[in-house]
């Protein structure tokens, strides 16, 4: 039986810092730019942009335009996939196509591409090995997709756990421990497993991963998308439209109607007293101020949901999603602006112990954003 599912709203801020180099600004919100590449980092000069982008930046015009090769992007900046023939790219990107939308197996796309390249060599299309800055073709669908730069589990944390309790283990403490067990008092589960590879050498495998996807590297990603930047309402007057005292017959078409949108505040941290009273205080002084009124605030809602995926035994496994409530509602629940911060390993919901250690990369992501980044 599938648990109950649980929602939380969590308010956070991520603010964007003014680069010395004009930013395109999105229409509908205020000091944002789209171009951001990471909350953790300056943006980089931005390649070449569409005349809608344009239209948006506030030092656009015909007398600063740069000359056409200052819209160019560095070699070092491209995915190595440009590093190869026109016709390699392509094949890489019919290769990956077939697999995603042709619902071709891993085994079934790595053939073909195998095969196409056969036939370029023999028909003499492909590098000779002997020449300058040779690139050996890729033959397997997961080196053509990281070629092109699409290999979504550079992404994914994969994190080692134990078996019962989900404490989670670096690597590098695995190697270390002289025994498999969990140090965990009290627990009897156990790390890692050992496999004897091909040169007869004993290598050490996590006996359980728990799947991660940053909470802070996905918002990145997120707001490099133009669809998901232009679906984002301006909150800027919110606080002053909630203000209005509302009779028990008005009618509330959205979350952003409800008194509590505008109590969520930023700029925060928690901290615990000595008698236990746990209380919200500024980050610094002046930090603390309404979310609406961020340059981006961003607020979400958590889900958390059981699902059986085999028909014979059971077997539950789970999933930990939130969604951006500052969308447009007609594009809030699309799965391309869906948040897919981790897979819950079965066979078997877990406990409240257990939650609280696969929770704890997704809190410290929280936490962070909680106080705002730039």
């Amino acid at each position: 039986m599938s648990s109950p599912r649980s929602e939380s709203p969590f308010a956070l801020e991520y603010i964007s810092t003014p680069s010395a180099s004009p930013v395109p600004r999105s229409p509908t919100r205020r000091g944002f730019s789209p171009l951001l590449q990471s909350p953790l980092r300056s943006p980089t000069p931005e390649p070449r942009r569409s005349a809608s982008v344009e239209h948006h930046s506030r030092s656009h015009s015909p007398a600063n335009e740069p000359p056409i090769g200052e819209y160019l992007v560095p070699e070092e900046e491209l995915v190595p996939a440009f590093s190869e023939s026109p016709a390699i790219r392509l094949l890489y990107l019919q290769t990956v196509i077939g697999s995603i939308f042709g619902s071709r197996t891993v085994l079934q796309a790595s053939e073909t591409l195998t095969d196409v390249l056969d036939v370029l060599e023999l028909a003499g299309n492909l590098p000779n090995p002997g020449a300058n800055r040779y690139i050996a073709p890729a033959r397997t669908l997961i080196t053509a997709k990281r070629r092109l730069g699409l290999d979504a589990d550079q992404y994914i944390e994969r994190r080692p756990i134990c078996t019962v309790c989900y404490k989670f283990y670096s690597m590098d403490e695995i190697e270390h421990m002289e025994i498999p067990d969990c140090i965990e008092e009290g627990c009897k589960g156990f790390v890692y497993r050992e496999k004897r590879m091909a040169d007869n050498t004993m290598k050490r495998i996590p006996a359980k991963i728990h799947c991660y996807s940053s909470l802070v590297k996905s918002i990145s990603r997120f707001l490099l998308r133009s669809d998901f930047v232009k679906n984002l309402r301006d909150t800027s007057e919110d606080y002053h439209r909630t203000q209005v005292v509302r009779s028990e017959h008005d009618l509330l078409h959205d979350v952003h109607d409800g008194e509590a949108w505008t109590q969520m505040e930023a700029g925060l941290k928690r901290e615990i007293g000595a008698n236990g009273i746990i209380q919200d205080v500024e980050q610094y002084h002046g930090s603390r101020k309404p979310l609406v009124k961020c340059d981006v605030g961003l607020n979400m809602t958590f889900n958390l949901d059981w699902f059986g995926i085999t028909d014979n035994r059971p077997h539950s496994t789970g999933a930990l999603y939130g969604c951006f409530n500052n969308l447009h509602r007609s594009v809030r629940y699309l799965p391309r602006n869906i948040y897919l911060a981790m897979t819950i390993p079965g066979p078997k919901e877990p406990s409240l112990d257990q939650m609280n250690y696969l929770l704890t990369p997704l809190v410290e992501d929280l936490k962070c954003l909680y106080t705002g980044i730039a």
